[in-house]
């Protein structure tokens, strides 16, 4: 079956990870937005390629997402639907689109093979997401990747992808990148570009210390998908070994918000301000990596070099 055409508002939750999950499989996607980028977290990122409405009046986005499109799902965790998403289901009605609500505790069938069959039966080409904000229902980004994902399993998942992506990591991991770089070229040429991809090709340009390479397959990586905790912090540490500490650490600062429970964000922070001589910060930010994870933290810390700074000045008390 093939994979429809994603669509969304581009507000945060549901939506967003819609057009996630669509870039990160290189699929067509789009939609409208509110006039202005409007988003109910301030402003929708410019990753997100979206027509902006003459106004900023969300509904009347909905409807016209809803308008443009074959069929519409709207993703919860719960199962009560929200009067905002209720109008989504009049928007349907009234223009006598397809309608499907799944929702991770109400529903009762696997939620994947729902939507592929809503899709095939309605023979839906373009595909209208809603859903909650991340800030209603934190689980709700999860939940759409998995169910897309499942729904549409990646072409990486065929035995012969599995089987080189399985064998770059054998060699990576008996020190051969040379072999492992050649296993990923065996994949087919779109393939390449995936992100499971990119990740095992940052580590094998870090284990050659090539960290120009590392610093464009980590912003790649971003592109694709912004979900991605190891971009961010690829990306970061790429620029940090090419002496660009400040960069590395105003890139890698938002992550720390993004995903609160990553301790290697704050621990990297912690060491970026280390390096910069910013020694209070330095202890802030790896207060706040202890607090997620203290004895990973406290194993990592012991030894690092980039944390010198702190322990000079506080006798090495970790």
């Amino acid at each position: 079956m093939d994979v429809p055409k994603i669509v969304s508002g581009g507000q945060s939750g549901a939506e967003r990870a819609a057009l996630d999950w669509a870039i990160a499989r290189n699929l067509p996607y789009g939609g409208r937005c509110p006039h202005g980028r409007t988003a109910d977290d301030g402003t929708i990122p410019a990753t997100y390629v979206l027509t902006e409405a003459p106004g900023a009046d969300y509904l009347e986005v909905a409807e016209w997402n809803t308008r443009d499109s074959d069929g519409s799902v709207i993703f919860t965790v719960a199962t009560v639907v929200s009067d905002n998403f209720k109008k989504t289901v009049q928007f349907g009605l009234k223009r006598k689109k397809p309608l499907l609500h799944l929702s991770k505790t109400g529903t009762s069938s696997a939620p994947d093979e729902m939507l592929r069959s809503f899709v095939a039966r309605h023979r839906i080409k373009v595909l209208n997401v809603a859903g909650s904000r991340t800030s209603e229902e934190p689980e709700i980004e999860s939940f759409v990747r998995d169910t897309l994902e499942k729904a549409w399993p990646s072409p990486l998942h065929s035995a012969p992808a599995i089987h080189h992506l399985r064998a770059a990591q054998g060699w990576l991991e008996l020190g051969n990148p040379v072999e492992a770089e050649h296993e990923l070229e065996r994949l087919e040429g779109s393939l390449r570009a995936y992100p499971e991809v990119l990740e095992l090709r940052w580590h094998i340009h870090a284990g050659a210390r090539n960290w120009s390479a590392c610093l464009e397959l980590a912003t790649n990586l971003l592109t694709l998908d912004s979900t991605r905790t190891e971009a961010w912090i690829h990306r970061s540490f790429a620029l940090h070994e090419l002496k660009r500490t400040q960069e590395a650490f105003d890139y890698l600062l938002p992550a720390a918000d993004k995903f609160p429970g990553v301790w290697t964000i704050p621990y990297n922070l912690a060491c970026y301000c280390a390096q910069l001589g910013r020694l209070g910060d330095s202890r802030m930010w790896l207060n706040k990596a202890l607090a997620i994870d203290e004895s990973t933290v406290k194993r990592s810390a012991k030894e690092d070099p980039d944390l010198k700074p702190l322990w000079e000045t506080t006798g090495g008390d970790g």
